[in-house]
């Protein structure tokens, strides 16, 4: 999770820090979005764009299959956000 956070954070142009503490204190992904003015489908495209180099790292040193970071961006891209709409405990 800690590689998805740094990435929703730089997609919303605040701090990992920042984006923790607003989370711990109750808001939902798209309520942070929002108040940076970030949508939700730039949202998805800014983070998926962070996660691949790291993804396509992973792919080069074994660790995942091409098939395995394909379907990570596509679920990425196609459903809610990780937190995007619930509270995180």
């Amino acid at each position: 999770m800690g590689a998805y956070l740094s990435a929703a954070a730089g997609a919303l142009g605040i701090t990992e820090a920042q984006l923790k503490m607003d989370l711990k204190n109750g808001q939902t992904l798209s309520q942070v979005a929002a108040a940076q003015n970030v949508s939700e489908d730039d949202f998805k495209a800014r983070v998926s764009s962070a996660l691949k180099p790291k993804l396509d790292a992973a792919v080069a040193a074994g660790k995942l299959t091409q098939a395995q970071e394909d379907a990570a961006l596509a679920k990425l891209q196609q459903g809610d956000p990780p937190l995007w709409s619930r509270v995180h405990k």
